[in-house]
């Protein structure tokens, strides 16, 4: 191949700084160094090591950066007229890039660091530059080898040192002081420091990218849980896949292992599987991440997921295990190698304490569909050297009033209790079997009434023939209950007269409790409500039921054994009359009294000790409050209901309740923010049960996101949730949704991507007559999108199919800008010359450019003048405008062409500065 001229090796340059980081653009940089050494132009060599040095920073390769850089100050000290104002800047900025990447080489010695630094203290102070970056580089160096006293004045140094041209930038160094003051249990410091870069207001290339990461442990150890959840979403949507940024993601896959979302973190772990084999990166970088991938899998084997299969791995698919093994072989070399080079434990030991941590949360919602396999046994821990002694077994006795206690409590978990008793290994007495059938036949009365009826009249007579006489009353209650329940109304009502008068009889007698008293009393209150109940339900069929169905009746028997039962202080029993107190008034249509029916239930279960009752009562309030406008009771309901029951609530049960606060919320426009996390609870919740309901309550927490305007952790939730939409689901709602997310992307400058998604929602609405509208808007907003991501081509039909739909629902004033911003596209439009001075084609341009501005003008003006509002009166004005700036853009163009017709044709030499170098 022929040597590269010094011009060919300038444009060579220039068009390498423009390739997306990577290996092709550091093989790049890397020949073009060679090329310009041979071609001995010293600014050209000067440059070229510039820009290689900027490959290794910025593609993750900066254990390669020592080698240039000497040459670049050896060239430096030769010939400093090579380097002009910018490359001597970038010369003295490039002296913290590598003084930063020696000591993130173990191989590299202490003295050289030191050395190093002490040379660049020298040069900076030559230079007349602030010594501040040199006490920043002494600061990490002596936190790196554990001298926690010397990092400490360093610090206090490197901040009283006055900012200069040399100083990184605010972000930079609040990045990097904010993680020393959390390093040493500073949380609020470090978050107060940050907070101008997680807020916008300092950024750079790398900024907030990693602060965000950085502040996700502090925000989880200060119980600020749902900035920590925000944090991961804007923080890992930035970071993902970012060559430079990779300990960054392991710090994300330490949050997902601490907040109960493995299977988030596995997802991520799978996208970045490659950053797992060693490459060129720094041995730090590559510590940091598998720190943190190491912080995963750990978690993933202690829930006994071990045996897990990963893929996209080198050199094939292993297990969780297999892989944390060989992760931690890796971890222990890496640090070593640190030790060694540092003279002391530091490293390792900071490896160790974060391999070691426990997660800090159950479960932070994120959003993230995936999920778990199934949950082997936990692995078995090595076993102490004293092991303590295991707990003595329950006696039968034990277990037996346990049970009776949860079956007098009507706790939901008495079955089980029953269940432990039958599992004991004990002979279980005659009575204890009985009470034990008695359970399990409790269980068929909704399913299968008529079996549970027989089971549990010969129950009955067991325990009649054994002496248990209150026993053998409540069980033919029972059995008498289910005939009900299986059609024989007439049995039950009289068996239920028999049992009240033996009841009656007992109680004066003193034979029974007060419990078993108003137990037998209870049963013809249940036949009458669930008869009522019966009567007045529409599923019934209509010959079934009774046209005169009245509540009275069993509204006046009920409130009769409310007021003996609250005379007799059983709340829990009353807390279930006022609850179908509260149903009979629903039928009346009276809500003031259902409500007060059902604060009165909720009241008498706590009052009980029986919260999980109040479960119901509580959810009821909630809703009725929804309905009547109330959204901040209605949310205090749901998450009373919520406590209420705690662990008793099954998912299905849970999903529904925090569902209905997310609704709550929603409709309190100050808490978007409390929206979040409640649409993220239902939503995880109803994973694998209702889709639906799942994507629903998600794309509500994106929306919440999106209407505080937090467009980066809206696009995250977005980003996720896009790809699971699909038929049978509401197209119109999907075209909404669709420009949401649009409309996000569009704010974070991603406006190609923004472009897709007006599209693919303009498609969706497209031939629905009810949706012109918004099929307008959307594909307006799609051309602004295409343009903004420099689409001309495809920008100018958009904007044209825009107006016409504008016009064909008689928008005028928009279908008039859409055509003004075609017209504008075309004068601006760049032909096949990238010479923008050297456009003859610009004249041709403007004129037809001029000739659309002047057809939207005619199409105003030549509207009678009774239909000329005042929106087009304005679009008339502003059409003017632009025609008269548009005539300006045509004479400057003629202007320009004019003068190259008129120049030299000689071609420009290349300037010696060269293409400007990125970096600073």
């Amino acid at each position: 191949m022929p040597a590269m001229t010094p011009a060919e090796i300038w444009a060579a340059l220039a068009e390498n700084a423009q390739n997306p980081n990577g290996p092709v653009k550091v093989a790049r940089a890397e020949y073009l160094v060679e090329a310009a050494e041979a071609a001995d132009d010293a600014p050209l060599y000067a440059q070229s090591l510039l820009d290689v040095i900027n490959a290794y920073e910025y593609c993750a390769e900066q254990s390669k950066l020592l080698v240039p850089f000497a040459r670049l100050l050896r060239l430096w000290d030769r010939d400093p007229g090579a380097f002009d104002a910018r490359r001597r800047h970038s010369l003295f900025w490039y002296f913290k890039w590598a003084t930063g990447g020696m000591l993130r080489v173990p191989e590299v010695s202490l003295a050289s660091i030191t050395g190093w630094l002490t040379e660049m203290e020298s040069r900076y102070r030559q230079a007349g530059h602030s010594p501040r970056p040199v006490h920043m580089g002494r600061h990490r160096l002596a936190r790196a080898t554990g001298q926690a006293a010397v990092a400490e004045r360093e610090f206090e140094a490197w901040l009283d040192a006055p900012r200069d041209a040399m100083a990184d930038c605010n972000a930079c160094e609040a990045g990097d002081q904010g993680w020393w003051h959390a390093f040493n249990g500073r949380d609020e410091e470090a978050l107060r420091l940050w907070e101008p870069v997680l807020g916008g207001q300092l950024v750079c290339a790398e900024e907030p990218h990693r602060v965000l990461a950085y502040s996700l442990l502090p925000l989880l150890r200060l119980g600020r849980t749902d900035e920590a959840r925000a944090n991961h979403l804007r923080g890992y949507r930035m970071a993902r896949g970012v060559a430079n940024l990779r300990s960054t993601i392991g710090m994300h896959l330490e949050f997902c292992a601490l907040t109960g979302n493995e299977a988030r973190g596995l997802e991520i772990l799978t996208e970045h599987a490659g950053l797992l084999t060693p490459g060129a990166e720094d041995a730090t970088s590559r510590l940091e991440f598998l720190i943190g991938a190491q912080v995963l899998l750990r978690r993933l084997s202690t829930l006994g997921l071990g045996d897990l299969a990963l893929t996209n791995l080198e050199p094939g698919p292993a297990t969780v295990s297999d892989t944390a093994a060989r992760l931690q072989e890796r971890i222990d070399e890496l640090c070593a190698r640190f030790d060694a080079r540092n003279g002391s434990t530091t490293v390792s030991d900071g490896a160790k304490e974060r391999l070691s941590a426990e997660p800090v949360l159950a479960s932070l919602p994120l959003g993230s569909s995936g999920t778990l396999p199934a949950r082997a046994a936990a692995a078995p821990s090595a076993a102490p050297p004293h092991p303590a002694p295991r707990p003595a077994a329950p006696s039968l006795d034990e277990l037996v009033t346990e049970a009776e206690r949860l079956s007098d409590a009507r706790h939901p978990h008495a079955r089980q209790a029953w269940e432990r008793v039958a599992a004991s290994g004990h002979e279980l007495p005659p009575v204890i079997a009985a009470r034990v059938e008695r359970s399990r036949a409790r269980t068929l009365l909704e399913r299968d009434p008529a079996a549970a009826r027989g089971a549990l009249a010969a129950i009955a007579e067991r325990l009649a023939q054994l002496g248990e006489a209150a026993e053998a009353r409540e069980t033919r209650a029972n059995a008498a209950f289910a005939a009900f329940l299986a059609g024989d109304r007439e049995t039950a009502e009289a068996e239920a007269v028999v049992i009240g008068a033996e009841a009656e009889a007992a109680y004066a007698a003193g034979d029974l409790t007060t419990r078993q008293y108003l137990s037998a009393r209870s049963l013809p209150v249940f036949i009458a409500f669930n008869a009522f109940a019966r009567l007045a339900d529409p599923t019934v069929a209509a010959e079934e039921q009774d046209d005169a169905a009245d509540p009275r009746p069993a509204t006046e028997l009920i409130e009769s054994e409310l007021e003996i039962t609250e005379k007799l202080a059983d709340p829990g029993r009353a807390a279930v009359y006022h609850r179908m107190l509260a149903q009979l008034a629903f039928r009346r249509d009276d809500r003031a009294e259902a409500a007060a029916r059902l604060q009165a239930s909720r009241d008498a279960a706590l009052r009980a000790a029986q919260p999980w009752d109040a479960v119901e009562p509580a959810d009821l309030l909630a809703q009725l409050a929804l309905q009547q406008g109330d959204a901040a009771a209605a949310e205090r309901h749901a998450r009373d209901a919520l406590a209420h029951g705690g662990d008793l609530l099954d998912r299905a049960a849970q999903a529904r309740l925090y569902s209905l606060v997310t609704e709550a919320l929603w409709r309190q426009p100050e808490r978007r923010l409390q929206v979040v996390d409640a649409a993220l609870r239902a939503g995880e919740l109803w994973e694998g049960t209702s889709e639906p309901d799942s994507l629903h309550n998600r794309f509500i927490a994106a929306r919440a996101y999106a209407g505080l305007k937090r467009h980066g952790e809206a696009a995250a939730l977005f980003d996720e949730l896009m790809p699971r939409v699909h038929v049978p689901y509401d197209a119109a709602g999907i075209a909404m949704t669709r420009e949401q997310y649009a409309d996000c992307l569009t704010q974070l400058g991603e406006h190609r991507r923004a472009a897709e998604q007006y599209l693919a929602a303009a498609t969706l609405v497209q031939d629905d007559p009810h949706n012109r509208l918004p099929h307008a808007r959307l594909a307006w907003s799609a051309a602004q999108a295409l343009q903004s991501a420099g689409l001309t081509a495809e920008a100018l039909p958009a904007y044209r199919r825009a107006a016409d739909l504008w016009g064909e629902i008689g928008n005028l004033p928009a279908r008039a800008r859409c055509l003004r911003s075609a017209a504008w596209l075309i004068g601006w439009a760049k032909g096949d010359d990238k010479d923008e001075d050297a456009d003859d084609a610009a004249p041709a341009r403007w004129t037809e450019a001029l000739s659309a501005m002047r057809s939207v003008l005619a199409e105003l003006t030549g509207l009678p003048k009774e239909q000329r509002s005042e929106p087009i009166t304005e679009e008339i004005g502003h059409t003017n405008d632009q025609l008269r700036q548009m005539l300006g853009c045509l004479r400057e163009a003629e202007q320009q062409v004019a003068q190259k017709a008129q120049k030299a044709e000689a071609p420009e030499s290349p300037r010696e500065s060269g293409p400007p170098s990125s970096g600073e």
